[in-house]
């Protein structure tokens, strides 16, 4: 979600792929839903700012030694040094969960 909400702009009008390295929260985002009510906020909030932004939204598996993102979620950011990429700050969505 907070990539969706930092790159907003960038993705308007996007076909873009979601990869998740996580089933539970990958099954749940491809489903529209999940059991927990935290979690269900966060998918339906997932898909609500797809609509908003007009992202056609792909939900696709990544094993997690593939998975780009887990270094850096680790504090481990070599990777990121070596594709020269540029911190943003991110934005946090909207999210409600009372």
């Amino acid at each position: 979600m907070v990539a969706l909400s930092t790159f907003s702009n960038e993705l308007q009008g996007e076909k873009v792929v979601l990869y998740s390295d996580n089933t539970g929260a990958e099954a749940a985002t491809a489903k529209g839903s999940a059991r927990a009510f935290d979690q269900n906020a966060l998918v339906h909030e997932i898909w609500s700012h797809a609509l908003r932004h007009s992202i056609h939204l792909w939900i696709e598996r990544v094993p997690s030694k593939f998975n780009i993102s887990d270094s850096p979620s680790r504090f481990r950011y070599k990777i990121l040094d070596d594709l020269n990429a540029k911190w943003r700050k991110p934005v946090m969505a909207d999210i409600y969960l009372d």
